[in-house]
């Protein structure tokens, strides 16, 4: 079955079996038209027969598989002929009178249109193949070798006459003239900002005098030094406080150690 005349063959034997199976149905159907029977039993012979050419001959050609669909359901009608009296198949020895060579071809019409639905319907069956991934290390690097890149000639070519040179020449000599009547630009001298300062200064209102004036750090009241409430000076920061502001505390109101 490995060949394609065995493959053929098997089509041929799975569209002439389901055409017998099909044939039981005028024995349990006796309720229904014979006539409506013997068109189901033509399409599903011809639905079989590209079922199994889709399914055997995945690998062939689309025509192939139709024609050997097309082949198994002439086969298995002209099977069905002597079995059914000729009511259902091709008569191909003429042995009944009831079947017509219009009959015939109305059951070789059908059947051609039950496969042409088979083969648009199925799909073919595709192969899965599966990749194994492989580590980074197992790949091997080809390095392919980058083409040759052109050479550019950048040395311009020496130009023989001197009428060549005459456009330089003509440029340099317009240059040297143009000089002599372009207005040099006016430069602005830099005035020194020592001035300023000094003015900025005066305008500030600040002065400096040698009087000291003591702040208590605690009520925020100016400390004398004959103050009526007392004079308590810290032997670490050198902060006046209020002897009674002190006294509160008992320790220095600027922070450090308030080692007193």
């Amino acid at each position: 079955m490995e060949s394609a005349l065995g493959r053929i063959t098997l089509c041929v034997l799975f569209a002439t079996l389901v055409g017998l199976g099909l044939t039981l149905l005028f024995v349990l159907l006796t309720n229904f038209s014979p006539f409506l029977l013997k068109f189901v039993v033509i399409i599903g012979i011809g639905l079989a027969a590209s079922f199994m050419s889709r399914r055997v001959l995945a690998a062939r050609s689309p025509a192939l598989r139709a024609a050997t669909a097309a082949f198994a359901s002439v086969i298995a009608l002209a099977v069905l002929s002597p079995l059914t009296l000729g009511f259902v198949g091709l008569n191909l020895l003429r042995s009944y009178a009831i079947a017509t060579p219009v009959d015939a071809a109305i059951q070789l019409l059908v059947a051609g249109l039950a496969v042409a639905a088979g083969q648009a319907a199925w799909a073919p069956s595709r192969r899965t193949v599966m990749v194994e991934p492989r580590d980074v290390a197992d790949v091997t690097e080809v390095s392919v070798p980058a083409p040759p890149a052109a050479r550019v000639r950048t040395t311009a070519p020496r130009s023989s006459s001197p009428a060549a040179s005459a456009p330089s020449l003509l440029a340099r000599a317009r240059a040297g003239i143009s000089r002599f009547f372009t207005p040099t630009p006016a430069t602005r001298k830099l005035r020194s900002a020592r001035p300023a300062r000094k003015q900025a200064a005066r305008g500030s209102g600040i002065t400096l005098s040698a009087q000291e004036r003591h702040v208590c750090p605690y009520c925020l009241e100016p400390v004398t030094k004959r103050d009526r409430r007392g004079v308590k000076i810290c032997k670490v920061c050198k902060t006046w406080h209020h002897a009674d502001c002190w006294e509160i505390t008992g320790v220095c109101q600027v922070p450090h150690a308030f080692k007193n």
